[in-house]
């Protein structure tokens, strides 16, 4: 990626890797969290007397959320204010902040180290020298994978970038399923409601071409409909866009008809892409779909 001068592609290793580093982080011991902190550059310390919000009641038994680790604002702001300054869960405005500190759970706090291990990461090739000459064959044949995707032709690969449309061809099996049960006029759960309405959502499908495949279903109810929808495609609540579950869910939840993988990819959408992907491919190399 470096040798290629892709950032884009670079900015995707980033970010595979700072997840995983989360889930890994989410596992072990928060002094530890805190060390590795420390080692990625925030004066990162967990408090004696930490804040804590109430969150409910129950067995009449205030419950509460402890905000344990604290950072300085600087720091805060510095990680918050770029992926993650969309997200209405770490404007600073929706911190606990005393003495020019930002109090934390363990979960917000692993978040903006995932971050910080994405700007790490980001950062790396400007600090690596190395000779181009050395590794050339291998860049060659990097080369043509990307370009095999038409990595170089936008701003995303083919498999990934945006898929507006419903191209009933490429639907993965566990939409296939879905949708034909609800043309059949088939009651569907609400985790399979959700599902296909946050899979047609990320496909580029408004509300209203929505609500067109719920309207056999036996107990239509379109303002009750519409609402959900529209909060799942981010348009209501917290305006926050809602993916389709991953495969491993969908297996989980019994909405997956296959037992071998279907696709590339490890969701509905993501296989649903490069099965466009597939359909473009053969239709440009004159071959039938």
């Amino acid at each position: 990626a470096i040798a290629l001068g892709e950032k884009r592609l670079i900015r995707r290793i980033a970010n595979a890797y700072s997840k995983e580093a989360s889930k890994k982080l989410a596992r072990i011991p928060l002094p530890t969290v805190v060390a590795i902190a420390k080692l990625l550059g925030l004066t990162a310390e967990i408090s004696r007397n930490p804040p804590k919000l109430p969150i409910g009641i129950r067995s009449g038994r205030v419950l509460y959320r402890v905000k344990p680790i604290s950072i300085p604002v600087k720091q805060y702001l510095k990680i918050a204010s770029k992926r993650l300054a969309k997200d209405p869960k770490y404007m600073l405005s929706n911190q606990i902040v005393s003495d020019g500190k930002v109090f934390l759970d363990k979960e917000v706090f692993i978040r903006l180290l995932e971050e910080a291990i994405f700007e790490k990461i980001v950062e790396l090739p400007g600090k690596i020298e190395f000779d181009v000459e050395k590794v050339r064959l291998f860049i060659d044949k990097y080369r043509e994978v990307l370009e095999e995707y038409e990595w170089f032709k936008g701003g995303t690969t083919s498999i990934e970038s945006e898929v507006t449309g419903y191209i009933p061809a490429a639907l993965p099996p566990c939409m296939e399923l879905l949708i034909n049960k609800l043309h059949a006029g088939e009651n569907l759960s609400h985790h399979e409601r959700f599902a296909v309405a946050a899979f047609l959502s990320n496909i580029g499908l408004d509300p209203d071409a929505i609500l067109e495949f719920f309207k056999k279903a036996p107990d239509f109810n379109e303002k009750i409909a519409r609402y959900q929808i529209e909060h799942i495609a981010g348009l209501r609540g917290s305006r926050k866009k809602y993916l389709p579950y991953s495969c491993d869910t969908m297996k989980s939840l019994r909405m997956c008809p296959v037992t071998e993988p279907c696709g590339r990819g490890k969701n509905p959408l993501a296989i649903y892409r490069y099965n466009v992907y597939l359909l473009k491919k053969r239709k440009k190399e004159g071959g039938s779909p």
